[in-house]
């Protein structure tokens, strides 16, 4: 009875989970709420990153889905088997609406290969700045620079949903990341002190 209403739980909550909008305007907007933030004096507003373990299964990204499409969308011209303009015979020159979403094959529907319970979880260190105060000087407290923060610096933001901020003044930030991709590739988490 108790995991059915786990599962319920989980699933509302996941239904209920807004985004966060970055532009230029300073404002921290987020999907299903209507109200805003914006950071005050030398406060910055950061979208910490979801927590990533570096098990994540490769084919979905940790998502625990995989899109099964017609092959000829990956032709010169979706929909048609050839040049001759003769339709697919899989899905009939309609491939937009015979894309469906399964279960990952390749981790049975986890994300993971490891499951990693939550309470054995390290809190993410990482983020993207949000809104700036009116104060802030230094270059690398900027709307939309992906930084580097300790994980108990600051204070969260007590939001429902998937929607985690954090409110830090700007000189917790310890550095600013550049590139592309997940942080979970640069990070390792099974390195001993005594390598270092």
């Amino acid at each position: 009875m108790y995991p059915k209403i786990i599962a319920e739980a989980l699933a509302a909550e996941e239904k209920n989970s807004g985004s966060v909008e970055i532009d230029e305007s300073n404002l921290v907007k987020i999907d299903d709420l209507d109200f805003q933030f914006l950071a005050v004096a030398d406060k910055i507003i950061i979208s910490i990153d979801d927590y990533r373990s570096g098990f994540e299964c490769e084919k979905c990204k940790g998502t625990a889905k995989v899109e099964i499409v017609c092959s000829c969308v990956t032709a010169d011209r979706p929909g048609y088997k050839n040049r001759f303009n003769e339709p697919c015979e899989e899905c009939g020159g309609d491939y937009g609406s015979k894309t469906r979403s399964v279960e990952c094959p390749s981790c049975q529907g986890k994300g993971a290969l490891i499951v990693i319970p939550q309470t054995a979880k390290v809190l993410p260190s990482t983020g993207t700045i949000t809104s700036v105060g009116e104060t802030c000087k230094l270059l690398s407290s900027r709307v939309g620079n992906r930084i580097v923060f300790s994980p108990h610096t600051g204070t969260m933001l007590p939001l429902k949903g998937n929607v985690r901020l954090k409110i830090m003044r700007e000189h917790e930030i310890l550095c600013q990341v550049f590139g592309e991709g997940h942080t979970s590739k640069f990070i390792d988490y099974d390195v001993k002190f005594s390598e270092m």
